[in-house]
């Protein structure tokens, strides 16, 4: 894995209201689609680590919901809850295509929603 780095993270984009988290371990592909109530003034694709939202669910696994602010800048994500903040590196490296996959596999066959993001009820971007 080491030697993809865009396999070792999951794809986080953000466009106007809406955005999407996606990861793959080649064989799945898992996307959560969600939107903000208000246009967010900024639109980003970034490779967030694993690990980082890993981590990130292991500090969200009550059962209230609980809003999650999100600053991401050039090279780093950070995520704060009310009493959690995690920072991380981002990833360099490329994603595949997951437009494409979705084309050729067919939007109800073989793509799956949910994971981390279904723990996340509300996110604020900003600027780093």
């Amino acid at each position: 894995e080491d030697t993809r780095p865009g396999m070792t993270g999951a794809l986080f984009t953000v466009k106007g209201t809406a955005a999407r988290l996606a990861a793959t371990d080649t064989y799945r592909l898992a996307i959560y689609d969600l939107s903000f109530d208000a246009d967010t003034g900024r639109d980003c694709a970034t490779l967030i680590p694993k690990r980082t939202l890993a981590e990130m669910l292991h500090f969200l696994t009550g059962d209230d919901e609980e809003e999650v602010e999100l600053r991401i800048d050039e090279s780093q994500i950070e995520f704060r809850t009310r009493f959690y903040t995690v920072k991380s590196r981002l990833l360099a490296g490329q994603f595949p295509n997951i437009e494409r996959v979705i084309e050729l596999v067919g939007q109800d066959e073989g793509v799956c929603g949910g994971c981390f993001a279904d723990r996340i009820p509300c996110a604020v971007l900003g600027d780093g």
